[in-house]
């Protein structure tokens, strides 16, 4: 009778792959390894990996299985399965003393893998495998693997290893017979009778073919021998086969009494043979042990051998470290001359410092001469046009002067032509009349007469003031010529420097070549040196040596690892940081833009400018974000490359040659973070330029706000309310930016405070490599130590002087473009400002004479009138220029159309408006007097 077989469904097979057990043998395996399926597990060569793991001193070796296929397949199957159960039944039995109850069937998982009963089979060898992981001595790796998954697997894992350990359903020792219930002991009973029936049901079907078992005699037969009461007809026939029976069984008697005999004989032959194999055994094991002897004798001899070829080669060597001891001392005094040569070299780049700092001194004081000639320069144009203003106003008081003399003579003319018709008609008339006539006429006179020394004394004032500027102009150009002479002396001196340094470097260039080759003659030294040591050196010492310093590399590598995570979450928070400040200047603009429609041209154009300026600063910001993400993947690529090589290198078994190859190549990583940091102070450095950069576009903007104010102020005639209220707008806008912009300096200043700390820690990794790399050369070699001390020390100097050197050179040249282009920007300014101001003053004479031929058509007294306003409004011009007063220039003209509707009335006759504006000119004395006195006068003569 056989067992019957039901296939296992897809969804049963899926659930087996899910369960806990698939997933522990999984993370036991290496990691580039993984279950893809239930068919990974039929050949066991994953389960012979975990199994190598619990034991690893087991030797049997599975049978390959690429070229099989069918029958010969699933025996090879079984075999693998088998000899797996077999290492698992002897761990249990001897390591543990346990006997295992219930072991799993080879032949089953070897023949129908994928059926219900496989299933089953496949589980209690996975639980078996588990419970041997956790008691064996690698049990706490298995544990940390455990622990590694999740924790609803490592319940399951629980209870499965309780099943093995504490239920005493799979296994069984002898503490806990004692601890066993009647009711567990009859279970196991029971479940042994069933297991022996059917192994006994298998051997049965295995025996007997099915064609015999098929036969109706065979089946008859049993019930024949079962059944006791038979009928009589068949008692015959069974007599019959009785004495067959015996008849046959008396010859197998016979044939086993002979055979007894023969096994018998065989014994005593294998007893025999026993006996010779022993002696045999023996013999050989004296060979062997003479063998043994023998292979040692030889090693000896060899060795003694070795000794004497390596005595030999010693003697050579230590003949040629004596003819090198000799070319120490040249090499000794070879370098004292550097060192000689080194101090020269810090003494002369004192100097240079110090000439560098007065250049810098000397180009600082001819930057204020040049501000001071900017200022002189803006003065003059000032006394320029004031002067011409001055010119001007002279010249038309001189001509009213002339045609008022002209007026006073024909005044005169007339009046006597008038008295002597007077006198001639009626000689007898009214004295009192005549001369009430005189008096008047002698009182206009003497203030005709006043009023030309009056404006004969201004005259004389102006033509003093005329000389007092040309002499200022000639002091101002011998100054100017003066500051041109200084700056010439300033750029000799700084081509002079340019040249000392140039030669200071061809001399470092030099000085570093023989640095250089003595490295290279220390180096092959040092290389002899360590060769001899590592041959006298005990293989010992150099086993204990390399596994303290791997423990030690292994603890710095967690913390650059937890160091290097530090940073890139810090990295991170600073990317995010900049994509906000990349926000902030994106609204910046787009105010910006608000700003430069509704400021002036002259506003636009600067604001444009410092806008590209910011574009700019902003696109360099970017750039540096991106060399700094740059540089920290390069610092964590080079880390891992530093695990990589501490995690491959075996300390027990390499020889010094690959421990001096890998100090060179920890020398190499170094060098390399150190370019590393330098690369991040280099980015350090432009980020605060940045930031000064950043400041001084925010001055700039703040110098572009008065400027505005300025030309606001002095458009205000021009301007309507409604432009006012835009521009308070406008600047509270340019206020709220500005306090934008000086949280953005905040922000950048913490974000520099920041990046030092990272540069702190990648500095004290520094330290602690080096530290660790100078224990490891002092155990090497002390002569070499000092040796390198010296030329490091020697190195280190001349690096920080070329890195100074080089470090002053482009501030120097940055400061003098820096200066140049400033300097360019003011000129234009300036350039720019005095066409603007020509420009206002076209505008202003074009007013004037378009108010001129408004007064053309009128008589005499109105040509009169109209120069005197003339004169009236070319002094206020000047007024206006020099005190930059705009705040009452409504009233002037105010009074000035009061004034010309006066002189128009006094021309229709009606004076008594004329003396009734004169009470209102009056109040503008206090501002304007010279305005005020020129109305008078001309109101004077309009009345006369």
């Amino acid at each position: 009778m056989e067992s019957t077989v039901v296939a296992a469904s897809t969804a049963e097979i899926e659930e087996f792959i899910k369960e806990s057990l698939v997933l522990w043998v999984e993370s036991c395996l290496h990691r580039s390894e993984f279950i893809t399926g239930y068919d990974f597990l039929f050949d066991g060569f994953a389960i012979h990996k975990v199994w190598l793991q619990i034991d690893p001193e087991s030797t049997t070796n599975l049978t390959e299985l690429k070229d099989l296929s069918g029958l010969a397949l699933a025996m090879a199957r079984a075999k693998n399965f088998g000899c797996i159960i077999r290492n698992i039944k002897r761990l249990f039995e001897e390591d543990f003393g346990q006997t295992i109850l219930l072991l799993p069937d080879c032949l089953t998982l070897g023949y129908h893998p994928r059926t219900k009963q496989g299933l089953e089979e496949m589980k209690l060898l996975l639980t078996l495998l588990l419970g041997a992981a956790v008691q064996c001595p690698n049990k706490e790796l298995f544990i940390e693997h455990i622990q590694e998954l999740d924790i609803d697997i490592q319940h399951s894992l629980v209870e499965l290893i309780k099943q093995v350990t504490v239920n005493h359903s799979c296994v069984l020792r002898e503490e806990s017979v004692e601890v066993l219930n009647a009711k567990d002991m009859y279970n196991h009973v029971l479940r042994l009778a069933r297991e022996r029936d059917n192994i006994y049901l298998r051997l049965v079907s295995a025996a007997c073919p099915e064609s015999v078992l098929s036969q109706p005699t065979f089946s008859e037969t049993l019930p024949s021998l079962s059944l006791p009461l038979l009928t009589v007809s068949l008692l015959s026939s069974n007599t019959v086969e009785l004495a067959d029976l015996k008849s046959q069984l008396r010859k197998l008697r016979q044939e086993l009494y002979e055979s007894s005999e023969n096994q018998l004989e065989l014994r005593e032959e294998l007893d025999h043979k026993n006996a010779e194999y022993e002696k045999l055994r023996v013999e050989s094991q004296v060979w062997q042990a003479e063998a043994k002897h023998a292979a040692e004798y030889r090693d000896v001899f060899d060795e003694l051998r070795e000794r004497s070829e390596m005595a030999d080669k010693l003697e050579v060597e230590v003949q040629k470290l004596r003819d090198k001891l000799a070319d120490s001392d040249f090499l000794k005094i070879r370098v004292e001359e550097l060192r000689e040569d080194n101090r020269m070299l810090f003494e002369t780049k004192e100097m240079l410092e110090e000439e560098l700092k007065k250049s810098r001194e000397s180009f600082e004081h001819v930057m204020t001469l040049k501000y001071e000639i900017i200022k002189y320069k803006q003065k003059l144009t000032d006394l320029t046009l004031e002067r011409d203003a001055d010119r001007s106003a002279r010249e038309a008081l001189v001509k009213e002067n002339a045609q008022l003399q002209l007026a006073a003579n024909n005044t005169s003319m007339h009046m006597d032509k008038s008295l002597s018709n007077v006198e001639n008609s009626c000689c007898s008339g009214d004295s009192n009349l005549s001369q009430e006539l005189m008096n008047s006429l002698q009182n206009t006179v003497l203030k005709l007469e006043s009023k030309n020394q009056r404006l004969s004394a201004a005259l004389d004032q102006t033509a003093n003031e005329i000389l007092q500027l040309e002499k200022d102009k000639k002091q101002l150009r011998l100054t100017l010529e003066e500051m041109l002479d200084e700056l010439q002396s300033s750029v000799e001196k700084n081509t002079e420097l340019h040249h000392l340094l140039n030669n200071a470097l061809e001399e470092n260039k030099k000085i570093r070549d023989t640095l250089n080759e003595l490295q290279e003659e220390s180096d092959k030294q040092s290389l002899d040196r360590a060769v001899e040591c590592s041959k006298i050196l005990n293989l010992e010492k150099q086993v204990e040596s390399s596994s303290q310093e791997k423990k030690r590399y292994q603890r710095l590598y967690e913390s650059m690892q937890m160091r290097a995570e530090n940073l890139e979450s810090i990295l991170e928070e600073r990317g995010k940081e900049i994509e906000r400040y990349a926000e902030i200047l994106k609204n910046y603009d787009e105010t910006k833009e608000l700003k430069r429609k509704t400021s002036g041209g002259y506003v636009n154009e600067n604001a444009r400018s410092l806008c590209k300026n910011l574009i700019k600063g902003k696109e360099n910001l970017e750039e540096n974000s991106v060399l700094l993400n740059k540089n920290c993947m390069e610092h964590s690529t080079q880390t891992r490359q530093m695990n990589r090589l501490l995690g491959s290198v075996e300390w027990n078994d390499l020889p010094q040659i690959r421990v001096t190859k890998l100090e060179t190549i920890n020398q190499k990583l170094l060098t390399q973070h150190e370019i590393d940091l330098q690369t991040i102070s280099t980015l350090r450095n432009k980020l605060i330029n940045e930031t000064l950069a950043f400041s001084k576009v925010r001055h700039k903007l703040d110098e572009l706000g008065i400027e505005f104010d300025f030309n606001k102020d002095s458009k205000s005639i021009i301007f309507t309310v409604a432009c006012d209220h835009e521009f308070e707008n406008i600047q509270t806008e340019n206020e709220q930016l500005q306090m934008e912009n000086s949280e953005l300096k905040l922000q950048i200043t913490k974000l520099t405070d920041k990046l030092v700390d990272p540069i702190n820690q990648s500095k004290l990794l520094e330290t602690q490599y080096s530290q660790t790399v100078q224990q490891q050369n002092r155990n090497l070699d002390s002569e070499r130590k000092a040796l390198m001390e010296n030329l490091s020390d020697l190195l280190k100097r001349y690096h920080e002087l070329l890195n100074i050197s080089l470090e002053d050179k482009k501030h120097f040249h940055a400061e003098e473009k820096s200066y140049v282009e400033c300097m360019h920007n003011l000129n234009r300014q300036n350039e720019k400002l005095e066409k603007k101001i020509m420009k206002l003053l076209k505008k202003s004479e074009n007013v004037q004479i378009a108010k001129k031929k408004r007064f053309t058509g009128s008589s005499s007294r109105s040509s009169m009138v109209v120069r005197a306003k003339k004169a009236s409004f070319k002094f206020m011009n000047k007024l206006l220029i020099r005190r930059r007063v705009c705040g009452k220039v409504d009233e002037q003209q105010q009074c000035l159309h009061q004034y010309a509707f006066c002189m128009k009335n006094s021309e229709s006759g009606s004076g008594s408006i004329a003396t009734s504006f004169i009470p209102t000119l009056n109040e503008t004395n206090s501002e304007f007097p010279n305005f005020s006195k020129g109305i008078k006068k001309c109101s004077s003569l309009s009345t006369f």
